[in-house]
């Protein structure tokens, strides 16, 4: 149990700090609206500038953003010279790339993945024996590195699962075999195979069963 703490304990301890333009710049331009009970966008930097590289990479990415974009400080707020915002901007930037490599790889969140129309096609076939069109059915995978069947480009959205289920429809129909209405089984049993015995039970010898 105390191994995940001393990791945590030796990896914040080897985080650079908050470069101290950038910490000036947030404290006179931006703290004043991103602050208190009710911090506008719901980003608190009081709270990101105690945490510093222990805070949220993503604040930090929000951060380097908006500033870069010059969307904040927002028209009629006080805003850095030109130069002091390049300045900071550069030394975030360079800031949370130190971060990146300073912490464990995170592959992030890990989406639903489907097969892709040619995967799913063969799966059937091999699965049953029926070679079903699922083109017919799915729209064309969407392509990502020049390829159709990469599992973060192959989301599950509600109408991909439900063409899915119109599929599974048609296999399952193609596949089980259901009688017709004037081939239900019958059984035949031949008159000189029949015994009569005296408590008035009828015994076969032979049963021969036709459809």
């Amino acid at each position: 149990m105390l191994a995940p703490l001393l990791l945590a304990a030796t990896l914040t301890a080897d985080l650079p700090p908050l470069p101290s333009q950038v910490n000036d710049l947030i404290e006179s331009n931006c703290i004043r609206c991103h602050s208190g009970d009710k911090p506008k966008g719901g980003l608190d930097l009081e709270v990101v500038l105690e945490d510093g590289a222990d805070a949220n990479l993503e604040d930090w990415r929000k951060i380097q953003l908006v500033l870069n974009s010059g969307e904040m400080p927002p028209e009629g707020e006080k805003a850095p010279t030109p130069s002091d915002r390049g300045q900071a901007i550069s030394n975030l930037q360079h800031w949370v790339r130190q971060l990146l490599e300073a912490r464990p790889e995170d592959p992030g969140a890990v989406g639903a993945r489907r097969l892709s129309r040619s995967e799913l096609r063969e799966t059937l076939r091999d699965l049953t024996g029926i070679d079903i069109d699922v083109n017919r059915h799915l729209p064309a995978d969407p392509s990502s590195d020049g390829f159709d069947n990469q599992g973060g480009a192959l989301s599950l959205s509600p109408m991909i699962v439900e063409r899915l289920f119109r599929i599974a429809e048609e296999v399952a129909l193609s596949a089980v075999i259901l009688p017709q209405a004037d081939e239900v089984p019958s059984t035949r049993y031949e008159i000189d195979h029949l015994t009569i015995s005296g408590q008035g039970r009828v015994a076969a010898d032979h049963a021969f069963f036709s459809s």
